[in-house]
């Protein structure tokens, strides 16, 4: 199955961080290219990884007037998700990935201007989190196992190559914390390929932000 032989690729890369001591998202170019090329290809790898690419990213890009600048923001917030199941994977007994503080600068600056906020509950459950104190934060009793951090990991790399795919960017570059690959396209190439994901969400209902997220609201503390 190719998300098996996907995620086989992309744990054989966090083993060689794990050695490297690199909690950094994933920043191998030839794992970065074969990985996109797959996901392009093949956009149900989305559905197999159940990252709710289609919701999260058509949920966010929802009464944007910037099409372009909102693209950016969910870049970096699919980036520092990313970053955060990385650390829960790597350090497992550092306490302070426990807890995210929804008035965090991570949280307030990364998070809520991308995703709307079921959105954020619905990608933060996925690691386990949780909302406690009446919404003031978002808390885990444990990490999830390994296989859950590194298949959510994969998730969000993923949902980065999808935003960078309807900004139109080039395929070698990964797009994220603010990166440019070339001058933008016709800004009706992006709606096109926006509604596109808005269509992949309406055919897949049960995973639309706000479905499946009342018990759910890295770095992103």
């Amino acid at each position: 199955m190719a998300v098996d032989s996907l995620l086989a690729q992309y744990q054989s890369w966090l083993l060689v961080a794990c050695t490297q001591d690199d909690a950094a998202p994933c920043a191998d170019t030839k794992l970065i290219d074969a990985a996109r090329r797959r996901i392009l290809e093949e956009p149900d790898l989305h559905n197999a990884l159940h990252n709710d690419a289609f919701s999260l990213i058509a949920s966010g890009l929802q009464d944007q007037s910037d099409l372009l600048s909102a693209l950016n923001r969910m870049a970096n917030a699919f980036q520092a998700l990313e970053q955060a199941a990385l650390h829960l994977y790597f350090t497992p007994w550092r306490k302070e990935f426990y807890t995210i503080k929804t008035y965090s600068g991570h949280y307030v600056h990364l998070l809520e201007p991308a995703l709307s906020q079921d959105g954020i509950l619905l990608a933060l459950g996925k690691l386990g989190y949780e909302p406690q104190e009446g919404g003031a934060c978002l808390s885990l009793r444990a990490p999830p196992l390994a296989h859950m951090l590194s298949t959510a990991a994969l998730g969000f790399l993923a949902a980065q190559f999808g935003v960078s795919h309807i900004g139109g960017h080039r395929p070698h570059l990964r797009t994220g914390a603010g990166e440019r690959s070339r001058p933008h396209p016709g800004e009706e190439d992006v709606e096109r390929r926006s509604c596109m994901y808005g269509e992949a969400a309406e055919t897949h209902p049960g995973s639309r932000p706000g479905s499946q997220v009342s018990s759910h609201r890295g770095r992103t503390q």
